[in-house]
C-alpha cells in the first residue's frame, strides 16, 4: 500500500489536506520511491508492486491536487522481467519519463526508459543494452530546462563503466556516453542539467585493487563533449547521493564517506571548469552514523 500525506501549513499549524491510498493488486507487495509535480500541481508517484507471476513490475500513478487518483498505469515486460523503477521526472505539459532496470530474475538487465503523455497513455519504451550479455541500470534521470531532452545516468556493471545517454522527446538515442578506467569501477547514480544544457553526471568510482570507492562528478556538454572529470578523494568507501548545479556553472555534489566504524556527510564544491573550491563534512553528535 502507498500513503501520500500532503500538508498544508497555516499559522506554522500543519494541516492535513489529503491522503491518497494505492492499494496493491491481492498477492504483491508495493512500495512507493519517487515523486514529482507538474506545473498546474499533479502529483506522481512511481514505485514498484511484486507478484511470483509477473516478478517485479513498475507502477505509476497520478494524482490532481486535490488527491484524486487521475490515472494509475502498470508497466510490465512482456519476458514478465524484473522491472525495477529507479528515477521519474515530469515536464512542464504533463509527460511524465520514467527510467529504471528491466531484466531476468537472474542474468542480465538493460536500462529502460519510458514516456507516458498527460492522459497516462504509453508513448515509448526505450531499451538500452551495450552489449546482448552485458549488465546495465539506470540510476537517475532528468530534463534540459526546455524539456527537450532526457538524459538517463546508469551503470554497466560488466565493463565497469558510467553510462550517461540523452534522449529526445520522441525517444530517439541522440548520444550515448561511457566511462571507464582500467583498474576502476564507475556508478553513474544522479545527474544535474543547468540552464546552457551542460550535464553533471555524479556517481563513484570504485578501485578495484583496494576496496575504496570515491565520489565523483563528470562534466558534459549538450553534445555529449566531456569537458572535465573530478573525484574527491577520501579514505575508505565514499558514495555519491546528489548533484545540484547553478547557472554559473558551479556544481555541488554530496554524499557520505567513511569515517572509521561511522560515516559523514560531505559537500563538495566544483567551479566550471571542474576545480574543488571547498569541501564541507557534517559529523553528527556523539560521532553516530551519519
Amino acid at each position: 500500500i502507498f500513503n501520500l500525506l500532503i500538508f498544508n501549513l497555516h499559522a506554522q499549524q500543519p494541516t492535513q489536506e489529503w491522503v491518497a491510498r494505492y492499494q496493491r493488486p491481492p498477492n504483491s507487495g508495493g512500495i512507493g520511491n519517487f515523486m514529482a509535480l507538474d506545473k498546474i500541481g499533479n502529483v506522481y508517484v512511481l514505485g514498484r508492486i511484486y507478484s511470483t507471476a509477473t516478478l517485479a513490475d513498475m507502477v505509476l500513478i497520478k494524482y490532481n491536487s486535490a488527491g484524486d487518483t487521475v490515472w494509475t498505469r502498470i508497466y510490465n515486460h512482456t519476458s514478465n522481467n524484473d522491472d525495477e523503477p529507479h528515477g521519474l521526472a515530469v515536464d512542464s505539459t504533463g509527460n511524465a519519463y520514467v527510467t529504471g532496470q528491466t531484466g531476468p530474475n537472474s542474468g542480465a538487465g538493460d536500462i529502460i526508459t519510458l514516456k507516458y503523455g498527460p492522459t497516462g497513455a504509453l508513448l515509448w519504451a526505450k531499451i538500452y543494452a551495450a552489449t546482448p550479455t552485458s549488465n546495465e541500470g539506470a540510476n537517475g534521470i532528468a530534463l534540459d530546462k526546455l524539456g527537450n531532452n532526457i538524459y538517463v545516468a546508469g551503470t554497466i556493471s560488466t565493463l565497469g563503466a558510467s553510462v550517461t545517454i540523452r534522449y529526445n522527446t520522441s525517444g530517439d538515442s541522440i548520444w550515448v556516453r561511457m566511462k571507464t578506467q582500467p583498474g576502476f569501477q564507475y556508478f553513474g547514480i544522479r545527474l544535474a542539467i543547468n540552464s546552457m544544457g551542460d550535464v553533471f553526471t555524479g556517481g563513484t568510482r570504485f578501485n578495484i585493487s583496494t576496496n575504496e570507492g570515491d565520489i565523483m562528478v563528470i562534466k558534459y556538454d549538450s553534445l555529449g563533449t566531456e569537458h572535465w572529470t573530478s573525484v574527491y578523494v577520501n579514505s575508505g568507501f565514499d558514495s555519491d547521493r546528489g548533484v545540484v548545479t547553478d547557472n554559473l556553472g558551479n556544481v555541488y555534489i554530496c554524499g557520505v564517506i567513511n569515517a572509521g566504524a561511522n560515516s559523514n556527510y560531505v559537500t563538495v564544491k566544483y567551479n566550471s571548469v571542474g576545480l574543488q573550491q571547498w569541501a564541507r563534512i557534517y559529523n553528527g553528535t556523539n560521532n553516530s552514523i551519519d
